[in-house]
């Protein structure tokens, strides 16, 4: 019998959640809202723009948005997804081919996972 093995994105290592508490903290409620809402937005955009970047072949625009990428990943404590996009900064700047598909796969991933979680941890109360 075969057995189902489901493998963990590291969800552990996927949030820096001192870093939510720290925008709440120096921002206020409904300011932090607002500004983790405007990353998760941009966020999300980005991972859209720099799937396109890859198949069209663009791959100085598409070093440039998973740059923005991994810095706002950072502001709102995203460490797994920051990595990841340096990761992929890394086989761009190499010319790596096979690795940046694996890789930029894994940042998809790993940034559409993080933006559902960190939609409802900003739901909970700090």
């Amino acid at each position: 019998m075969e057995q189902i093995v489901r493998l963990d994105l590291g969800v552990a290592e996927a949030f820096d959640t001192r870093q939510l508490e720290e925008l709440y903290q120096q921002l206020g409620q409904a300011r932090a809202d607002d500004v983790i809402c405007g990353v998760l937005e941009e966020l999300a955009t980005l991972l859209s723009m720099v799937e396109r970047c890859y198949r069209e072949g663009r791959r100085q625009d598409m070093r440039r948005h998973v740059n923005t990428l991994s810095q706002l990943a950072a502001q709102i404590g995203l460490p797994l997804v920051a990595r990841v996009a340096r990761d992929v900064i890394n086989c761009i700047d190499t010319g790596h081919t096979v690795p940046l598909a694996a890789t930029l796969s894994r940042l998809v991933r790993a940034g559409e996972h993080s933006l559902v979680e960190i939609w409802d941890l900003k739901d909970m109360p700090i």
